[in-house]
């Protein structure tokens, strides 16, 4: 699968693989929420959309999103306190927000906390494409490599760096990935063949 290519695709999977970037979009205007789902999902998105922001927020309890698209108006629960609620439990979702709204004040409490981008209704589809477009392509650049730690062992493995407490230990790129194996599953038994791989 390593050389699948896909031009309209985005993120890659644990395979490989290349998948839609999928988002979610939660606005109570039906004749706003029915077509965006349209038009993203015909951009090769994987969209989820709901009429309210408690929909929403029950949907992110347990899922997440490569990005999401909050209308600010709603019952019940606008799109400020949902973006907050989301942000305690996904706090690096790129977000949008959508309003009819064109006050100042309203785009800065948005983005004080923690808006990516403001829109404002009524919209180009065409611009929120773009602006979905860009979004995506700048929260899809080089993430830092984890530290994956095991008692008294952490290893860093963006800088290949091995520490026992916090005393750096000397391996060589060998000793480091096979250390890595074995902390990345330690209750796990591994085969002479599966360390060699």
């Amino acid at each position: 699968w390593s050389g699948f290519y896909c031009a309209n695709c985005y993120s890659i999977g644990n395979h490989g693989i290349q998948t839609m970037p999928h988002i979610v979009i939660v606005d109570d205007e039906e004749d706003i929420l029915s077509p965006l789902k349209q038009m993203l999902t015909s951009e090769d998105h994987q969209v989820d959309a709901f009429s309210s922001g408690r929909q929403a927020l029950d949907y992110f309890q347990t899922k997440t999103a490569d990005l999401a698209i909050f209308d600010i108006k709603m019952p019940q629960m606008d799109g400020y306190q949902l973006l907050k609620s989301v942000r305690q439990l996904h706090p690096n979702i790129p977000v949008i927000f959508l309003s009819s709204k064109a006050d100042e004040q309203d785009q800065i409490i948005g983005f004080t906390l923690g808006a990516d981008d403001y829109v404002t209704k009524p919209f180009s589809p065409r611009e929120l494409v773009a602006r979905v477009r860009a979004i995506l392509k700048r929260s899809a650049g080089p993430r830092p490599l984890p530290v994956v730690s095991h008692g008294r062992i952490s290893l860093d493995t963006g800088a290949h760096i091995c520490r026992l407490d916090r005393d750096d230990v000397p391996l060589t790129a060998t000793e480091f990935a096979l250390l890595a194996s074995l902390v990345d599953r330690p209750s796990q038994v591994h085969s002479r063949a599966q360390l060699i791989q």
